[in-house]
């Protein structure tokens, strides 16, 4: 399936207006009815434009598919230092959703509110006694939107995490720094079995729990 985006000819950053524009321009295009002489191609070609339109011009759809898309290495082209590099796409895809979340953050809620995901508007409710259910519905469907929302965003976390060279690097540290400490333990350890033996050796013949392998086997048990 083709992005969206390319589709109608936008960026990214397309607001509603130029979503629209782009869309009216392409549908006189490739309407089936100015067509006429191609029309099945041409209608494949509208329906396409259409679903891109119904997708991009709908706010909340338009949100999950943002986020979906940045779910392949294909969306960036290496790790250099331009704008479609690896770091400048995520860096812009974390500040978006941050957006997001922020112009629909109300002041007395938790830090982590999200859009609303209500199917219903209450206040086109006409009649009070079926306010409840639609009230009951909206805070079900909205829990689950959120939910989902929320993993989605995880999910996508570790695939960045997973795929960020700076993290892999830093990964490698840790890891080089545990196994420097570990054979410094170990050697550290092997140090006082041998000095504690060259002290006993001073004295002479040893006296069974001052042989070699019982110093060892007592310091290994420590």
């Amino acid at each position: 399936m083709r992005c969206h985006y390319e589709v109608l000819d936008v960026s990214r950053n397309a607001d509603v207006s130029e979503i629209k524009i782009a869309y009216r321009k392409l549908a006189l295009k490739w309407h089936p009815d100015k067509n006429l002489e191609n029309s099945e191609y041409c209608k494949e070609q509208f329906q396409i434009v259409q679903q891109a339109y119904e997708i991009l011009s709908d706010h909340q759809e338009r949100t999950c598919l943002d986020v979906f898309q940045y779910f392949t290495s294909t969306c960036f082209k290496g790790y250099g230092d331009d704008e479609n590099d690896f770091y400048a796409i995520y860096r812009n895809v974390f500040e978006n959703i941050a957006k997001e979340d922020m112009k629909f953050m109300d002041e007395k809620e938790e830090i982590c509110a999200v859009p609303s995901f209500d199917p219903h508007n209450i206040r086109e409710a006409r009649y009070r006694k079926y306010l409840k259910s639609i009230e009951k519905e909206n805070k079900k469907v909205r829990q689950k939107a959120k939910k989902e929302r929320n993993e989605e965003i995880r999910n996508l976390v570790a695939f960045v995490k997973k795929r960020d060279k700076r993290l892999q690097a830093h990964r490698k540290i840790q890891e080089q720094k545990l196994l420097e400490n570990k054979n410094k333990r170990e050697a550290l350890r092997k140090q006082k079995i041998v000095e504690r033996q060259a002290q006993l050796n001073t004295f002479g013949a040893q006296p069974e729990w001052a042989k070699f392998d019982n110093v060892k086997s007592e310091l290994e048990k420590k």
